[in-house]
């Protein structure tokens, strides 16, 4: 049985999780997200919500900005697990 739930897990692991976004003003936003989704694709989700262009946000994820140019990198590459927070900043 173990095998089973070991084969299972990586059609579990792209699934859809929540994830929080901490705007600048301080709401909370929640995104619908897989863990395997880019860090680019997380900006343009906020871009589309939040109006502001994404070459202007920085998202912090655990003291660790997550780079938007480096497209190979995923949330999960950055340790985002369900119901994690992630800030948003201006860019200077």
């Amino acid at each position: 049985m173990e095998l089973c739930a070991v084969l299972a897990e990586p059609e579990e692991a792209s699934a859809p999780v929540q994830i929080f976004v901490k705007t600048l003003q301080g709401q909370t936003i929640t995104l619908d997200v897989s863990l395997d989704a880019s860090v680019a694709a997380v900006y343009q989700a906020l871009q589309d919500k939040q109006c502001l262009p994404a070459c202007q946000l920085r998202l912090i994820f655990s003291s660790k900005e997550m780079n938007p140019a480096r497209l190979t990198l995923t949330l999960r590459w950055y340790g985002v697990t369900r119901e994690s927070t992630l800030h948003v900043l201006l860019r200077l």
